[in-house]
């Protein structure tokens, strides 16, 4: 779906930067889904998949977390893939909740998406209860926009949203940001 790709060009964009930075990033996989969009020149991935199924896997997802870095960017797939693995949405809230507490302990960065469909209002609630900053990423007219539904502790002027995204956007703005910093590192 074009939600998905959105996605996934923002994932990309992210990912590209967290290579630059050298961040240590963490891939937690249910089926390896993303890794195709990950920079291949990330020196410091750590990637856990398991074949694993139900409360074992989220046991071993735990222990796998555990033993990450501080100031980390962790990213998940998609959690209607985990639902599949995990076998309920009870389990997939309980690693959603582990991942996005584990990662403000760590001081680092959660990312993950959950598929509208997949989940009833209620559990999307929780997802979105529990997350720091929850986007909403929606297609209008063949153009992406992007939704603020939780921004913890942010401001955003109302009259700004939904804002408009465009990957080239995402990219221009990264690379005059890491121009603006090097420009500051030489002075």
């Amino acid at each position: 779906s074009s939600s998905v790709g959105a996605f996934n060009d923002i994932l990309s964009s992210i990912l590209h930067h967290t290579a630059e930075t050298k961040t240590p990033l963490c891939y937690i996989s249910a089926d390896k889904s993303l890794l195709r969009i990950f920079p291949r020149d990330l020196s410091r991935l750590t990637v856990f998949q398991s074949e694993k199924q139900s409360a074992s896997l989220l046991n071993s997802v735990k222990r796998f977390a555990a033993s990450q870095k501080k100031h980390s960017l962790i990213v998940v797939d998609d959690l209607s893939v985990w639902k599949d693995r995990l076998k309920s949405d009870k389990r997939v809230l309980e690693l959603f909740e582990f991942l996005s507490t584990f990662a403000l302990k760590k001081n680092s960065g959660f990312f993950c998406s959950a598929m509208r469909s997949s989940f009833d209002v209620n559990q999307l609630a929780e997802f979105k209860e529990q997350s720091t900053v929850c986007l909403d990423l929606i297609y209008h007219q063949n153009e992406l926009y992007c939704q603020p539904l939780s921004l913890k502790g942010r401001y955003v002027p109302s009259e700004l949203l939904p804002l408009k995204l465009t990957l080239s956007n995402l990219k221009k703005e990264h690379r005059t940001t890491r121009s603006e910093e090097h420009t500051s590192e030489l002075q």
